[in-house]
């Protein structure tokens, strides 16, 4: 993974804070000498899952095996943060499960 920078704050030190700055310099030149002074911000990779039907109650989770009551419909997993933006995943009455695409 790359090294990450606060956007905001560069914007800020190359002096393109403020609408009319913006407007007044789209030809400003800046340099990689810019991207190195700025400071690195700490962020972790996003994990993306699914919640897999174990039982008319509870849903778990692809990532980390977390079982999560239904009724909590979070986007998320609490226990490990994954995302759930890929499809749920059915199982099947003879155990085996389907993957949703």
């Amino acid at each position: 993974m790359g090294r990450l920078i606060d956007a905001d704050g560069f914007i800020e030190d190359v002096g393109l804070d403020g609408e009319d700055a913006r407007e007044n310099n789209l030809g400003v030149i800046v340099t990689l000498e810019d991207f190195d002074r700025q400071p690195t911000v700490d962020a972790e990779q996003v994990r993306h899952g699914k919640w897999i039907d174990v039982n008319p109650i509870k849903w778990e989770c692809s990532e980390c095996g977390d079982l999560v009551y239904r009724y909590n419909n979070s986007p998320f997993c609490p226990n490990c943060g994954a995302k759930m933006d890929l499809k749920l995943t059915e199982t099947l009455s003879c155990g085996s499960r389907k993957e949703g695409r």
